[in-house]
């Protein structure tokens, strides 16, 4: 009887998974073709667009990213967002890969973010950006 217990609480959880994401069992070839790319070579869709940095600021404060990074992005208890200087890469798919995986000593995962979500606050940080113009990489 136990054995049967757990085998419907695992098949009730898969296909809770498959439920809350339906979008991803139907996906368009341009869709699949993007998601395969290396993680390099993805772009923010959002970059330099008001209403996604809107977006990416209230995702920003919704999930407390200023309590390390300050208001403004200036750093604190984490790194500033604002300037040149990027422990793990200023590009745009390595800072996709920071905020959904995180990073050791410090930065934890944003993995319950999805894809738009992240990049709005890719966008939003980008906004924020108060360095030198030649050293973006975005």
């Amino acid at each position: 009887m136990r054995i049967a217990a757990w085998a419907a609480a695992v098949v009730a959880t898969i296909g809770l998974g498959v439920a809350a994401h339906p979008a991803t069992a139907q996906q368009s070839g341009e869709e699949k073709e993007a998601a395969s790319q290396p993680k390099e070579a993805k772009k923010n869709p959002f970059t330099g667009q008001p209403e996604a940095v809107q977006e990416g600021r209230k995702l920003y404060l919704k999930y407390n990213c200023y309590g390390c990074h300050g208001t403004m992005g200036g750093g604190g208890m984490g790194p500033s967002l604002i300037d040149a200087e990027w422990r793990y890469g200023a590009e745009d798919a390595r800072v996709f890969e920071t905020i959904q995986g995180g990073r050791p000593n410090g930065m934890p995962s944003f993995a319950m973010l999805t894809d738009e979500e992240t990049w709005q606050i890719i966008a939003y940080i980008r906004s924020l950006y108060k360095g030198d113009p030649s050293k973006v990489v975005w």
